[in-house]
């Protein structure tokens, strides 16, 4: 199941849209708790979820909207919260996990 790019890119207008928003969060819910009710959890170890764009990934490596719920992917991420459109409110980049640890060493 996938969304169309304008229920990505901007809240949901009708009560159509809003309820094909939410059939796809339940979806991907549904994935995952699939995923997570084996007995030794997914065959790779990696628990995957289906972006609306289609593409499949790992949990770890999405975004999640914590107004609509939605994971997405990088691409869908930079669209779905408009970084592409205007420079960020604090007047940096937009940063992204490269997917490298960003663990700092504490002094003891």
């Amino acid at each position: 199941m996938m969304l169309p790019a304008k229920l990505v890119d901007r809240p949901p207008k009708t009560s159509e849209e809003t309820a094909r928003k939410r059939a796809f969060m339940h979806g991907q819910f549904l994935e995952l708790r699939r995923q997570g009710q084996g007995a030794d959890g997914p065959s790779d170890g990696i628990v995957q979820v289906t972006c609306p764009c289609g593409r499949r990934l790992a949990l770890y490596r999405s975004y999640k909207c914590a107004e609509c719920g939605v994971y997405l992917c990088r691409a869908c991420a930079i669209r779905h919260f408009a970084l592409d459109q205007a420079p960020p409110a604090w007047g940096g980049e937009p940063q992204f996990w490269d997917g490298e640890a960003d663990v700092k060493e504490v002094p003891a």
